[in-house]
C-alpha cells in the first residue's frame, strides 16, 4: 500500500491511503494509521480515520497529526473534511473545522515556531 508520512518520535507513520482489496482486486482508500515500529521493524496500527481517504495532505503540529482534505472511494468524491489526531493522548480532537472547498491532491507544509525562524 501507498501512503503519505511523516515522522512521529523517531517512528514514520502511514495515514489513509489506498490499497487493493484482496476480495475484488479494486483500488480502495483505507481508513488505516499506522506507525512504523523501529525496533521490531513492522508497521504498527495506530488509530483509524472517521473517512477513509487518500491523495490528502498531512502535518504534524505540536503533538497532533492534521490530516486534510483528499478524496475518498467509499462516495467517490473529494472532501472539505480535515481531522486532528493527538498523539500524545492517542485521541481524536474533536470540532475540527472543515475546507471552505473540497480539496486533493495539495500539500501542507509544517513550520518551526516563529521563534526559530
Amino acid at each position: 500500500m501507498e501512503g503519505e508520512g511523516t515522522d512521529i518520535e523517531g517512528g514514520g507513520d502511514d495515514v489513509g491511503q489506498s490499497g487493493v482489496m484482496d476480495e475484488d482486486k479494486t483500488t480502495s482508500s483505507v481508513t488505516s494509521i499506522d506507525v512504523w515500529e523501529w525496533k521490531e521493524r513492522r508497521w504498527k496500527p495506530l488509530a483509524e480515520l472517521a473517512v477513509a481517504r487518500h491523495g490528502h495532505a498531512l502535518a504534524y503540529l505540536g503533538t497532533q497529526l492534521i490530516i486534510i482534505g483528499g478524496v475518498t472511494t467509499i462516495y467517490m468524491q473529494a472532501l472539505s473534511n480535515v481531522e486532528s489526531y493527538c498523539c500524545e493522548r492517542s485521541a481524536w480532537i474533536r470540532g475540527v473545522a472543515s475546507l471552505p472547498t473540497p480539496l486533493s491532491g495539495h500539500g501542507a507544509v509544517t513550520l518551526p515556531p516563529a521563534s526559530l525562524m
